[in-house]
């Protein structure tokens, strides 16, 4: 069992290493789903990863996670746009007072919002009329990547 699990866990850094090599002006994340929760690693910061005791550890400069590979139920990778000229904007989404509103979305669908070293700072879901807001009186001041389903957005909180 624990060697299939080192194979997995083998298996998802190979693959985080393929993707991080074609990025292609984008920033590239492993998303790792254990408990519930989700933790997103920015490629870019190019993790280490190590298996010790059933544990998966990811070491990057900026900081260390681990999680128990028993408690992963699912991995991914996804990808944001690192530069402005390849967001796609749209009047789905405005910025006020501190507060983002977004519309047009699908019921349930995920706002997320990430901070620029590609940690997931915010996520909501958009409300039975497709409809989600999000403050950001909390989160310090700076350069935020806000993702929807369809869109991407590049905000700074003033």
């Amino acid at each position: 069992m624990k060697q299939h699990l080192f194979r997995r866990a083998v298996l998802v850094l190979a693959a985080a290493a393929a993707l991080g090599a074609r990025a292609g002006g984008n920033v590239e994340f492993l998303n790792i789903t254990a408990q519930g929760e989700t933790l997103s690693i920015a490629l870019s910061e190019h993790p280490v990863m190590t298996y010790q005791a059933d544990e998966l550890h990811f070491e990057t400069a900026a900081r260390s996670l681990s999680v128990r590979v028993a408690d992963v139920t699912n991995y991914s990778f996804s990808s944001v746009p690192a530069a402005i000229h390849d967001l796609q904007l749209a009047g789905q989404a405005r910025l006020a007072g501190g507060r983002l509103f977004f519309s047009g979305l699908k019921a349930a669908d995920a706002v997320q919002l990430f901070a620029s070293d590609g940690r997931l700072m915010l996520q909501v879901e958009a409300d039975d009329g497709g409809n989600a807001e999000a403050s950001l009186a909390e989160l310090p001041r700076g350069v935020y990547i806000v993702r929807t389903p369809n869109h991407v957005y590049k905000i700074n909180n003033k």
